[in-house]
């Protein structure tokens, strides 16, 4: 049973320093991990360097800085956007049929 994705811990980052300092392959590191092996790749890869390796830290603040950040909605930066979608569910549409006229451009001539 999967149980999601799940952004590896820094504890799960420091047990693949320490697989990866007694010679342990990817494989050996997510079976210890419970993770797919090419998880343990991505991170290698992402956050090792050729000349210092991978640092648990350095890689836990890089993972922290590639998290996604807070953007501006689409509905919340175009006020007519809003208003069309206010509109349109005040005449019991559902979602579904909202985004369906969106797609034939239908807003477009609205404005």
């Amino acid at each position: 049973m999967l149980a999601g994705r799940r952004a590896l811990s820094f504890s799960d980052r420091a047990d693949i320093a320490v697989g990866i300092q007694a010679g342990k392959t990817d494989r050996q590191i997510g079976a210890d991990l419970g993770r797919n092996h090419s998880i343990i790749w991505r991170e290698r890869h992402r956050n090792s360097t050729k000349t210092r390796g991978y640092w648990p830290v350095s890689a836990d603040c890089a993972a922290e800085r590639r998290r996604c950040r807070p953007q501006a909605r689409k509905i919340e930066t175009d006020p007519v956007l809003a208003a069309r979608v206010r509109a349109d569910l005040a005449r019991s549409r559902t979602p579904r049929q909202i985004v369906r006229s969106f797609a034939f451009g239908s807003h477009r001539r609205q404005r």
